[in-house]
């Protein structure tokens, strides 16, 4: 069995990962949204390709682990609402 790896490439509105071993071989590429909706927050191409890469090498963990990985949003500590 090849290694796991991934390869993470900056590209010109994103990221484009190299997913190889294990099961398959992938090339994703995660793009900043330009066209925003309600729904979306910045950055969320940033947390969807590092959430995709803890299912590649299965290590997000589950609901029963004492502790597991997050990938999310916070405020900065320095955010001042409406300023």
């Amino acid at each position: 069995m090849k290694p796991w790896r991934i390869e993470i490439t900056k590209v010109d509105n994103g990221y484009q990962v190299k997913f190889t071993g294990g099961d398959w071989d992938a090339v994703k590429v995660y793009t900043e949204q330009l066209l925003k909706t309600k729904d979306s927050a910045p950055k969320e191409h940033v947390v969807d390709m590092l959430w995709n890469i803890l299912d590649y090498f299965a290590e997000r963990g589950s609901r029963y682990d004492k502790k597991r990985l997050f990938v999310g949003y916070q405020k900065g500590d320095k955010y001042e609402e409406g300023v």
